[in-house]
């Protein structure tokens, strides 16, 4: 089951909604902006990312997502 969706971005946890991106209230709990506190990511060090619509990618596992355009600075 896919979990909620998340993005992190200046320090803070971003979640979708409709009508875009708010901060998370209560921000859940991530360890280096990177890994969501006692998900398999943070064993294994690395996310199991799958591509959604255009350039994003999620974790099948977390929920983290990633805009490939943003990462490679483009």
């Amino acid at each position: 089951m896919l979990q909620q969706l998340w993005a992190y971005a200046g320090e803070v946890v971003w979640l979708p909604t409709e009508d875009g991106w708010v901060q998370g209230q209560p921000e859940p709990d991530v360890i280096e902006g990177e890994w969501r506190a006692q998900s398999p990511c943070l064993e294994r060090e690395h996310h199991d990312m799958m591509r959604l619509d255009g350039d994003w990618m999620v974790c099948v596992d977390c929920g983290r997502t990633s805009d490939e355009n943003a990462r490679a600075g483009t």
